[in-house]
């Protein structure tokens, strides 16, 4: 009886070291420095911190909120502005635009080089701090800050806003240079001035503080040559066209010509060509961009009279990629505007003149938007045709207006910066949460551990009361069992008489198997199933002495480990059964059955008696005493039994 409580209490006190352990387990992943990746313990941090739950619930509706696509970046030959080494960040290195004239400026983008490894190497010694200023002046005495912005990544366009203000002149100043090594750089892909739908800096001289100069590919003019990493503006939509392409030719010092008509004659602002990159040449950029070529502009035709616009038709012309040619026009008219290829572009041992896109501008519009296109030939078929080189389409995607890509890259921009700032703001707050959990967790701890210590203090007491009942009862049953059986025997010798030596025998022999069963039952031996089952099947052939017994028992049909209570209940139970099979069934076979039912332990004995009637019988103490023993453990006793027909006890009590 000392080791079952000794076990439950190793058991209590086994389960609460293991409940301090995991506790300790998890506060110590419930730090500050974990991933920022949410984790089932953040739902507790939510109910501890309510900044945090505000903020966590901003985060997820960011995320589950897709941000609008971008086009894919452009690939051109001339990547940008490279800057000449400096030993300091601190640094300062500048370039600086001349757009010709002073206007009203709406836009100010500046687009990151792509480096000369492409999009695995974006925003190429963008600076992490620079300055934006604009002025009438070239030495910039009247200029105006517009922004002095510090950059975490630098590998998209950063757009700011110049709010009309009025300048002639736009300087970017690194304040704050990219390292490699121990040398730092400036580079810069392109930079977009918009004022209306147009890009005022394109084609405009560019100065600077120095430069490397290494054309195609790095050079100032570079900075507005179009052909950065947007290349002309373009939305996430895809293209409808390839544009136009010429009839293909063995020879590549073929005429090959496209024109439009603007239906009247209009002053022109700027030109733009954009190259194909048709689908079945996805890796081609630049996609039949005449090596050699002219741009005109006249009132007729025929080109009887006409003005050129860009002639390049006496030396090779860099094939911008992806990039967009834009020849400024200001202060010329015309109607129709003719590009004449004098040297064509190798395809594949073949040579094609192709273009995605003209634009032409007159008063901040694309007048020659579905204008009526003309051509010497032409491949009229899938997605090239005449028509296709003015339905707003580069090869790939849609073209937009420069304000309307500018939006969308601020609008993505600012969708960028606030989910980095919630992000940063969530790690702060969940750090927070996560010390106010930390701090909860411990007074908790320290109170569960109270409340255990005395949970487990007043199990003992319970036990120790419940086992000083127990010996109690055992006692009385010591009493009575074996005060009656001497009290018998005393009487018995009293008498005197010799016939009666028998019966004290008998009486004696019982007085010893109720000791031993009553050390038994308060020994210290393994409180188990087997234990109780072997008692069982001991006391069973013991008592039914030339009784044909079959006792059969499922291994689980007692838990490893039953109360003393049980075991009581359950063997004194058993052994009334025997008692009365033995004194009055006459049964010649016994059938004894222990088996599981759900969550229940059922004792079934049956035998081939003679029987009785349940009706006529007056309930002795023998059948009390069952139903009470199958009460007090909150079981049930059936009986089922006819005279002549044998009996069938069964006890079917809860296992706990």
């Amino acid at each position: 009886m000392t080791m079952a409580f000794s076990c439950c209490e190793m058991d209590t006190e086994k389960m609460f070291r293991v409940g301090v352990l995991t506790i300790c387990v998890i506060l110590s992943r419930v730090s500050p420095s974990v991933a920022a990746e949410p984790t089932a313990l953040d739902r507790i941090a939510r109910l501890v911190s309510p900044d945090f739950r505000n903020i966590d619930t901003r985060r997820a509706e960011l995320r589950n909120t897709s941000l609008p696509s971008r086009a894919p970046l452009a690939h051109c030959p001339a990547l940008g502005y490279h800057s000449l080494a400096a030993s300091s960040p601190s640094s300062l290195r500048w370039v600086q635009i001349d757009l010709g004239k002073s206007q009203p400026l709406d836009t100010v983008a500046i687009l990151p080089a792509a480096g000369p490894q492409g999009d695995a190497d974006p925003g190429y010694f963008f600076p992490r701090k620079l300055r934006v200023e604009l002025a009438d002046r070239a030495d910039l005495a009247d200029s105006v800050t517009v922004a002095e912005i510090e950059v975490a990544k630098g590998d998209r366009p950063v757009v700011l806003a110049a709010n009309g203000r009025s300048a002639r002149h736009v300087r970017i100043t690194a304040t704050h240079l990219a390292a490699r090594g121990q040398l730092h750089f400036f580079a810069l892909g392109e930079v977009v001035v918009l004022a209306g739908n147009r890009n005022v800096a394109a084609g405009q001289p560019v100065t600077g503080s120095d430069s490397v100069e290494n054309a195609p590919v790095w050079g100032l003019r570079n900075l507005t040559d179009g052909q950065g990493i947007v290349g002309p503006p373009l939305s996430a939509k895809a293209s409808l066209s390839n544009g136009y392409h010429s009839n293909i030719s063995p020879s590549a010092a073929v005429v090959k010509w496209v024109q439009v008509d603007l239906g009247a004659e209009l002053p022109l602002d700027e030109i733009r060509l954009v190259p194909a990159r048709p689908r079945d040449f996805a890796d081609r950029s630049g996609f039949g961009f005449p090596v050699r070529f002219k741009v005109e502009v006249s009132a007729d035709a025929e080109f009887v009279s006409s003005a050129d616009l860009l002639d390049s038709t006496a030396s090779d012309y860099p094939n911008p990629g992806d990039g967009m040619v834009v020849i400024p026009t200001p202060g010329i008219r015309g109607r129709f505007i003719r590009i004449t290829a004098t040297h064509l572009w190798e395809r594949t041992g073949d040579y094609v003149f192709a273009l995605a896109e003209l634009q032409v501008y007159s008063n901040d519009t694309n007048v020659a938007r579905t204008a009526h296109v003309t051509a010497l030939d032409s491949i009229e078929r899938g997605l090239w045709s005449r028509s296709f080189l003015v339905d707003g389409c580069a090869s790939q995607n849609q073209i937009v207006e420069w304000p309307e890509w500018a939006a969308s890259e601020q609008h993505l921009a600012e969708r960028e910066a606030e989910l980095q700032a919630i992000e940063t703001a969530w790690e702060t707050a969940r750090a927070k949460a996560y010390d106010t959990l930390w701090t909860s967790a411990t007074w908790i701890g320290a109170a569960g551990g109270l409340i255990v210590i005395g949970l487990i203090w007043r199990g003992r007491v319970f036990r120790r009361r419940e086992a000083e009942r127990l010996r109690d009862r055992i006692a009385l049953d010591l009493h009575d069992e074996v005060g009656s059986n001497l009290g018998g025997i005393l009487l018995l010798a009293q008498a005197g008489d010799a016939s009666d030596l028998s019966e004290i025998s008998r009486i004696t022999q019982r007085t010893a198997e109720s000791l031993r069963d009553l050390v038994w039952l308060m020994g210290r031996g393994p409180d188990n199933s087997a234990d109780l089952l072997a008692k069982l099947r001991e006391s069973a052939a013991g008592l039914l002495r030339g009784v044909d017994l079959k006792f059969d028992s499922q291994g689980d049909c007692i838990p490893t480990r039953v109360s003393l209570e049980f075991k009581r209940q359950v063997f004194l139970a058993f052994k009334e059964i025997l008692h009365n099979i033995a004194k009055h069934a006459m049964a010649s076979t016994v059938s004894v059955r222990c088996q599981r039912v759900g969550n229940r332990f059922v004792l079934e004995v049956q035998d081939n008696g003679r029987g009785f009637d349940l009706q006529q019988v007056t309930a002795g103490t023998g059948l009390r005493g069952l139903r009470f023993r199958a009460e007090t453990l909150g079981g049930e006793l059936s009986i089922n039994t006819l005279p002549g027909k044998g009996t069938t006890v069964r006890l079917d009590v809860p296992l706990r």
